[in-house]
């Protein structure tokens, strides 16, 4: 166990495994934004590829892997909420690509079906549900401008079951804990039935063991709670268990 990492203090960073590293990148110190990069191989010892990354501070962003590259997504700085979008294979240059969908922080990303894809979250004024995609992170096709899923931010996306899943979050000021699933980002079903775990926001999700997990987050308090369902394939009939 380390009890404090060589990089300094933050939340609303992101986190993701590339070229056998794990990378910590930007976030918020409490104080300011950050564009700092951080990678280790063992979670022991990190190494600072940079203090000033080419793409402006932030946090609220997203992050993935795609076409052996890392990406960095939107979220909110110091001029507002974000729509750059920039990749780097080495943690130390970052090239921006262009794009199209509006600037946004507290949304969700995956990578499916060989394309990046964005959903939801708050452009500081209002949430949104509108699906956005993009196979080289230049262009960017708007799938949907309003999905079925009601509008939020703060929620959670997993590929599963060669499926696109936005889990929870919070909805005009309401806490969710709805489930829905797509194949192609522009009709979305809600599972059936009414879902065990309680609603939340500022929590996450992994696919796991064939399983998809809900973790944590809060709603009138912190939760530490765990949460699990296989999603009978091709049934979806719900069985959210809570993992003891």
């Amino acid at each position: 166990m380390i009890s404090s990492a060589t990089f300094p203090g933050r939340d609303g960073f992101t986190s993701i495994v590339f070229s056998n590293k794990m990378w910590v990148i930007g976030g918020w110190n409490g104080s300011g934004y950050l564009n700092d990069v951080w990678y280790s191989t063992d979670g022991v010892t990190w190494i600072q590829t940079t203090d000033s990354a080419q793409f402006p501070t932030r946090a609220g962003h997203t992050s993935l892997v795609f076409d052996n590259k890392m990406w960095v997504i939107g979220g909110s700085g110091n001029s507002g909420y974000l729509d750059d979008v920039w990749y780097s294979s080495d943690g130390l240059t970052w090239t921006q690509a262009s794009s199209t969908f509006p600037g946004r922080g507290s949304y969700t990303s995956v990578v499916y079906n060989n394309k990046m894809w964005v959903f939801g979250g708050w452009n500081g004024s209002r949430d949104l549900n509108d699906v956005w995609y993009s196979s080289d992170g230049v262009i960017w096709t708007q799938a949907t401008g309003s999905a079925q899923f009601p509008k939020r931010y703060c929620h959670t996306s997993v590929v599963f079951d060669d499926k696109i899943w936005v889990i929870g979050g919070d909805g005009g000021g309401s806490c969710l804990n709805d489930v829905w699933y797509s194949s192609d980002g522009v009709v979305w079903t809600q599972a059936i039935g009414s879902v065990q775990f309680p609603a939340r926001y500022g929590n996450t999700s992994v696919e796991y063991s064939n399983k998809i997990w809900v973790i944590g987050g809060y709603w009138t308090h912190y939760l530490n709670d765990v949460w699990y369902s296989s999603y009978e394939k091709q049934t979806y009939v719900n069985n959210w268990k809570i993992y003891e």
